[in-house]
């Protein structure tokens, strides 16, 4: 029977990644930026039950090293891969800390990476662009730049800071008053069998 050393290894760094997260991932005062991007609720299960976040799936792990290599020529370029960024907010007496973690960043510029199945007309996708410009209202970049990298296609985007998004979308977490925030995410929500406010499609 194989081994599956390798495999082995990738499961290991992935859960071991995650385990160092896990005090953080129930700490209530701390949002992350891709809480803001997607439904409250799954912030709101995730610090209940957050063990279920956990995956380890073949496209995930791929996407990883699609990261990984891009970044590591883009630090030639003179960027810092998995640039952490913060800021803590003070909203209806509660401090709060905003928590994000860019792929990409140089002073006065950043870049975010995606990886998909393949090309289609919807790209960029909305909660991607949202994503890059609360990257770009936290460091007070102007210039940024969304690419997706697929199978049979590199497509990139430069994305503009029209208006201040942060605000809104943090209070429409807090307040729990969006359900979900886009109709597609029900489908792939690991809370789904949990969640009284999912949608069946």
């Amino acid at each position: 029977m194989p081994e599956q050393k390798i495999t082995k290894i990738l499961y290991d760094y992935k859960l071991e990644e995650f385990v160092k997260r896990l005090e953080e991932l129930q700490n209530p005062s701390v949002y992350y930026v891709s809480d803001l991007i997607y439904c409250p609720w799954k912030r709101y299960f995730r610090l209940r039950f957050p063990y279920l976040t956990f995956t380890f799936e073949p496209l995930a792990v791929m996407g990883e090293l699609v990261h990984r290599g891009l970044q590591g020529i883009l630090v030639e370029k003179g960027f810092q891969p998995e640039y952490e960024v913060s800021r803590t907010i003070r909203v209806n007496n509660e401090e709060v800390i905003i928590k994000g973690r860019i792929d990409a960043y140089k002073p006065g510029e950043l870049v975010e990476i995606k990886t998909s199945r393949g090309y289609t007309d919807s790209l960029p996708y909305p909660h991607h662009l949202l994503q890059v410009k609360l990257y770009m209202e936290l460091t007070n970049v102007e210039k940024a730049t969304l690419i997706y990298v697929s199978s049979d296609k590199i497509i990139e985007y430069d994305v503009k800071l029209d208006e201040p998004v942060l605000e809104k979308l943090l209070q429409e977490t807090m307040n729990l008053s969006v359900a979900p925030r886009w109709d597609w995410e029900c489908r792939s929500c690991v809370f789904y069998k949990i969640c009284p406010h999912r949608i069946n499609k």
